[in-house]
């Protein structure tokens, strides 16, 4: 419950595909590996769960009438019925190519195929343009006049975000202060280090951010999502244009970029991506 539904009390809420029923006191000590959980993510009263409201496995011999025969009751309720892989109800096409073994889903009420909201990754793009990792200001350099030289990604990583209406923690006790150009030269305190960021981050971002995989942090920024890539010394922004094998960053440090693989960010870094769900 704590990996799925983020609470490790809501385990009540799941129950067991092959009995339908939901966890019991009993289940804990009888859970075989391998077996089929169900979930929902948004919690509802208990219900009942009914043989008619699940998932189930194409076997040799099927066809949608077949099916619908099995799991509703009745041969011509088949198109209730719709292929997990591509989220479509089924169609006559169906018919000559369901896979043995294919994963269907079917329910007591169907619902019509949602119509997919249009991803809006502008803001994410505008707002990296406008802080600009590039520009001298993110620039490694020395800001206390000691000779050392500092990186700015948490700096930059803020300040995307903040262009962007998501809040990270900044240190507002500090005395330490700087006037990014992005906000016309207004103060800002200093973020929070990048491995303290790491670790808000995991401990999930006062509820409002979510550990994600690198497939998920590449669909949710090309949607407009803001998304992060972080780990114990380095912080990024994970950009539009990203896929599961090429996910694209944003950031400054020692390289600076508005495009460049999260490789490049992080070489062999240890890192994780996540996404602000708010």
């Amino acid at each position: 419950a704590q990996k799925l539904l983020g609470n490790a009390n809501r385990w009540r809420e799941i129950y067991r595909e092959k009995t339908g029923r939901f966890l019991t006191d009993a289940d804990a000590a009888n859970l075989q590996i391998g077996e089929w959980l169900v979930f929902g993510t948004t919690p509802t009263p208990t219900p009942t769960p009914t043989p008619s409201n699940g998932r189930y496995q194409v076997k040799a011999g099927d066809n949608p009438s077949s099916i619908a025969q099995k799991l509703l009751g009745n041969a011509n309720r088949w198109r209730e019925i719709y292929r997990e892989k591509t989220g479509r109800f089924l169609t006559d096409a169906d018919a000559a190519n369901l896979q043995i073994g294919e994963w269907l889903v079917f329910g007591t009420t169907p619902t019509p195929t949602p119509t997919p909201t249009p991803s809006n990754k502008q803001p994410i793009i505008d707002a990296v343009n406008k802080v600009n990792p590039e520009q001298a200001y993110y620039q490694p350099h020395d800001i206390i006049g000691d000779g050392t030289i500092s990186t700015f990604c948490n700096w930059f990583a803020a300040d995307v975000l903040e262009c962007f209406g998501v809040a990270i923690p900044r240190q507002t006790n500090s005395p330490y202060k700087m006037n990014p150009p992005v906000f016309g030269g207004a103060n800002r305190d200093k973020p929070i280090s990048a491995e303290q960021l790491y670790t808000f981050f995991n401990n999930g971002g006062e509820g409002k951010w979510q550990k994600v995989t690198a497939a998920d942090a590449a669909a949710k920024a090309n949607n407009g999502q803001a998304v992060v890539a972080c780990g114990s010394g380095h912080i990024a922004i994970v950009i539009p244009g990203s896929s599961a094998s090429d996910v694209r960053i944003a950031q400054a440090g020692k390289t600076n970029g508005k495009n460049m693989s999260v490789s490049q960010g992080f070489g062999s870094n240890p890192f994780l991506y996540f996404a602000y769900v708010g």
